[in-house]
């Protein structure tokens, strides 16, 4: 008894393990492409078989089976039958769109966003026609330049006389009047101004902005309404030109905002003015009566066309009309040819003139970033 030594039970972890290992485990399934192991081992295997095996979980990974197998056998994409769409029987109209939102496409998803669709103009009314207008200035003005960047040919070159000059030297007194009067009296042709480099054209936009071609209170030529054209169509595009020379075209359209306001004070005298003659007020003028210009030849054709129409009816006795009373007969005609042509004159230079303006500011603004003036630019009906 003394020999003896008591015999130890085995550890509890020992315990575990052996009966870990009396148990037959199941492998979990990997995967051969991706290489993920199964979570539930049993539900890859064919059979599960041993007498350890739960039979909870025999019917749990049976259960799960049967669902694999049904969803494998769902199409990946469900396609639900569309209802056959109903017409209004009043007026004949399809209103399934209301009842069940089918083929409905008034909004989208967008990032993650529902949008409603945008409401759809009238093709008559879809575009300002003032902003239409300024498109098309646009739009011309890249055509020209796109002439203008070409080179010219030679020979053209060497057939320009001395009234198209293609280089600006020394801006003294002398050359400034002498380009002034030029910009007033000669067309610039495409030619000429294709073969001005960079420097030229904007000495000669230097002399726009220091003299009177573009004056407050005067109207444009249309020969300088040509030439300012033609000088910012030969410029090259925004990213070309240094801060200085962008700040040239922007004093431009600085010049071209001065000369719109003096019309539209103009035109508030002109509307001020007409209020005063409808009240009753005789406006202030000169103390000199005013006659009218008398024109012997014409007052001489009127007496004759007078005496014919009289002479041409034999029945109809008539006094022949004195000089004063075929005067007083011709005032009350329409005005004559000439002053007609003057008034279309007259209104032509201030459309060129409104023209002008608006072109430079649009082309100032669009192209070269001076878009602050775009909002000076004259505005249609007011």
């Amino acid at each position: 008894m003394a020999g003896t030594k008591r015999q130890r039970s085995p550890s509890p972890s020992r315990l575990y393990s052996n009966k870990s290992r009396a148990k037959t485990s199941v492998e979990a399934r990997v995967d051969p492409v991706y290489g993920q192991r199964s979570a539930l081992p049993g539900l890859d295997a064919d059979t599960l078989d041993g007498d350890d095996v739960d039979q909870d979980a025999v019917d749990a990974l049976s259960y799960l089976r049967a669902v694999r197998q049904e969803a494998e056998g769902l199409p990946p994409v469900l396609c639900v039958p569309s209802e056959p769409r109903t017409t209004n029987s009043t007026n004949g109209h399809d209103r399934s769109i209301y009842e069940n939102g089918v083929g409905d496409f008034r909004g989208y998803y967008e990032d993650g966003a529902y949008y409603a669709a945008p409401d759809i103009e009238d093709s008559d009314g879809a575009q300002d026609p003032q902003l239409a207008y300024f498109d098309s200035i646009l739009t011309r003005f890249e055509a020209l330049r796109q002439q203008l960047q070409k080179a010219p040919p030679p020979e053209l070159v060497k057939k320009l006389d001395a009234d198209h000059p293609i280089h600006l030297g020394r801006l003294d007194t002398k050359n400034s009047r002498w380009w002034r009067w030029k910009m007033r009296t000669v067309n610039p042709t495409s030619v000429q101004l294709a073969s001005m480099d960079k420097t030229t054209v904007f000495k000669l936009l230097r002399l726009v902005l220091g003299g009177t071609l573009l004056s407050t209170g005067k109207d444009v030529d249309e020969k300088v309404s040509r030439w300012v054209w033609g000088l910012l169509g030969r410029l090259p595009d925004r990213g070309e030109l240094t801060s200085e020379e962008v700040g040239i075209i922007r004093e431009l359209g600085k010049k071209a905002v001065s000369v719109a306001r003096g019309l539209r004070e103009d035109k508030v005298e002109e509307a001020e003015a007409e209020d005063e003659e409808e009240d009753g007020e005789v406006p202030e003028t000169d103390d000199q009566p005013v006659t009218a210009a008398e024109d012997p030849a014409e007052l001489a054709a009127y007496k004759a066309r007078i005496l014919a129409s009289i002479s041409a009816n034999a029945n109809t006795s008539a006094e022949v009309p004195t000089e004063a009373e075929a005067e007083t007969e011709r005032e009350a005609q329409p005005l004559s040819s000439a002053k007609t042509v003057s008034l279309e004159t007259a209104k032509a230079a201030k459309w060129n003139t409104r023209a002008t303006i608006n072109m430079i500011i649009t082309v100032a603004g669009e192209l070269y970033g001076q878009r602050d003036l775009l909002e000076l630019r004259e505005v249609w009906g007011e």
